[in-house]
């Protein structure tokens, strides 16, 4: 039943997992985990944030960085007007 429903919104099964579904849309792939009987997917479009790491897509390239966590980090220990200062490095 969930199976017929999928493939009719233009879902494939997975090879490997059988209640795991997929979907490409041009560039976009989506996958679904479906675990009960009734379910609903709501498409949120491209990722810009998840769990703690802020993303960003340009010109084929993608940037991840953890500067929104650091900012909460510094902000929950009173630590925000603290200065960077730079790690002793040897470059290259």
């Amino acid at each position: 039943m969930v199976g017929e429903i999928m493939t009719d919104l233009g879902y494939r099964k997975s090879k490997f997992e059988p209640y795991i579904f997929h979907k490409n849309n041009g560039k976009l792939q989506t996958y679904v985990t479906v675990k009960g009987r009734e379910f609903s997917i709501k498409d949120l479009g491209e990722v810009k944030s998840y769990l703690g790491l802020s993303i960003a897509r340009s010109q084929g390239i993608i940037n991840i960085n953890l500067r929104s966590f650091v900012e909460e980090l510094l902000k929950k220990y009173k630590m925000e007007e603290t200065k960077p200062v730079s790690t002793p490095m040897v470059a290259n």
